[in-house]
């Protein structure tokens, strides 16, 4: 549609202080293709959606409008007897008195008595707060199902107040995919320029999803996802052991029978499983994991990303060579 000449739902909703799947419903009945409340509808539209939930008063009529007729005056060449008294009596209309209509009802009196009749829905996300108290009318929040952050409607918020530290638990609806998720922040009191924890459920990896290779082996594939929720839960120790654990088992799966696992990567290149490159990759990780189990060392999140870009495409050439190519 044109811009300026549509509207979306979810903005209609909030004009309505309706549900959007409600408003979607009415929508459908008006014979509009929507499904998602980011979808958009034409004014027109819109605009009779409006009239059913707020009907527009009647406009009061205009007071009838009072004629009175004069006799002529007589001109300087007539006489007074060329007008007399009784002609001059019937020429005359009798002015009525004006009566006194009544006053309608107020437009906003119409609207009020109309709202009790309908069956309004109040949406549980009408007041909406941040952590400095503040209403707000959407939240950028990452999504799990869109793989971005997107606006979401805060569905539904408690606070929890501590001696030094404060705790929100939100319900937060995806505006687009619509998905839920479960959002918890935590602040000092006494140090307002301390940065917000946010922890989101379930947890996710910003711009990531798992892959769903059903050909992996059941041990390797549950290593995997540990991996995966390692990471999105901040794990980064166990993540970082974890793909160590991973590559060791798919030398396994692959029948190597070097001793350790620095000769296990290394037979897989000898027999053309593995490129040098891809080796090289697996024996960083492999020093990462050995660093992270023997002395703690903890690597960057940015760094566990680029290594599991590595796993996946260890996984994809070894268990599905055509999704890799």
């Amino acid at each position: 549609m044109p811009v300026g000449t549509s509207i979306r739902i979810y903005d209609l909703a909030k004009d309505l202080k309706q549900d959007t799947k409600r408003v979607i419903e009415e929508l459908r009945l008006e014979g509009a293709d929507v499904s998602v409340p980011s979808h958009s509808v034409s004014k027109e539209l819109a605009e009779r959606l409006r009239n059913k939930y707020f009907p527009k008063a009647e406009a009061a009529p205009a007071p009838k409008r009072i004629i009175r007729v004069f006799p002529r005056k007589p001109t300087v060449e007539s006489s007074a007897n060329d007008f007399p008294l009784e002609e001059s009596k019937v020429n005359l209309v009798k002015t009525q008195p004006q009566v006194e209509e009544k006053i309608p009802e107020s437009s906003l009196t119409i609207i009020e008595n109309k709202l009790k009749e309908l069956p309004i829905e109040i949406p549980i996300n009408s007041q909406k707060e941040t952590s400095s108290n503040k209403l707000i009318d959407e939240l950028k929040v990452d999504c799990r199902e869109c793989l971005r952050p997107t606006k979401h409607n805060l569905i539904h918020s408690v606070e929890v107040k501590e001696l030094e530290w404060n705790e929100k638990y939100q319900i937060v609806q995806c505006m687009g995919c619509e998905s839920l998720s479960f959002r918890r922040i935590t602040f000092k009191n006494n140090q307002s320029n301390d940065k917000e924890e946010i922890h989101l459920y379930p947890s996710r990896i910003k711009g990531r999803q798992k892959l769903q290779l059903e050909s992996i082996p059941p041990t390797i594939a549950q290593i995997y996802e540990e991996i995966h929720l390692a990471i999105s839960n901040r794990l980064l120790i166990v993540a970082t052991t974890g793909m160590r654990t991973l590559i060791e088992l798919v030398c396994n799966d692959l029948n190597s029978t070097a001793g350790n696992l620095k000769g296990k990567i290394d037979d897989l290149v000898r027999r053309q499983l593995l490129t040098p490159k891809n080796a090289n990759n697996l024996h960083k990780l492999r020093d990462f994991g050995n660093n992270a189990a023997h002395e703690a060392n903890i690597q960057s999140e940015n760094t566990l990303n680029r290594c599991i870009d590595i796993i996946e495409h260890l996984l994809k050439d070894i268990y599905s060579p055509e999704i890799s190519s």
